[in-house]
């Protein structure tokens, strides 16, 4: 009867050690990334008239499980008026937390996020709320993407939408 016990033990601590390693290899660490951006801004709708476009950058990072990231964006653009409106250079600085879902062996993604900027317009700065949504293509560390944003600052009845294309660099591990 020891023996029977004995071997009932032996064989139920392999069954043990061998299940917790093989849950172990399941468990998913998580990543980190972290990118920067050119931006190009095509200004959109109203937003349009005023300026012709809007030069900029932006850096991230992010932590994630699998194929989804929590990422966090600090941005900066600056607007070029249109000459014959006398508008004079807006400047769009973004912080924003969003949703990065990456598909096709982490080659193509989906990013929304939120957030607040200061839009500078003028000498008077202001608190916006801003929203987007993008699309990609990563190959080996290379990004690009378009993103659609848009921004309601205080004095803005509508809120000023952009295009923009993407291109950076960014890094996981």
């Amino acid at each position: 009867m020891i023996k029977g016990v004995k071997k009932f033990a032996i064989t139920f601590l392999i069954f043990c050690i061998s299940a917790g390693a093989a849950a172990n290899a399941q468990i998913m660490k998580p990543g980190v990334t972290l990118g920067i951006n050119a931006v190009y801004s095509m200004p959109k709708n109203w937003f349009k008239e005023a300026y012709n476009f809007g030069i900029g950058g932006e850096v991230y990072g992010g932590i994630g499980l699998g194929k989804s990231y929590l990422i966090a964006t600090l941005g900066y653009s600056a607007f070029k008026e249109d000459v014959s409106l006398n508008a004079e250079t807006l400047t769009y600085t973004p912080v924003k937390v969003g949703i990065k879902q990456m598909f096709l062996l982490k080659k193509l993604f989906i990013q929304g996020d939120v957030g607040a900027a200061s839009v500078k317009y003028g000498g008077v700065s202001e608190n916006a709320f801003t929203a987007g949504a993008g699309a990609g293509v990563r190959l080996a560390g290379l990004e690009l993407s378009l993103y659609y944003d848009a921004f309601k600052a205080k004095r803005f009845d509508k809120y000023a939408n952009t295009l923009n294309a993407k291109l950076g660099y960014s890094f996981s591990f």
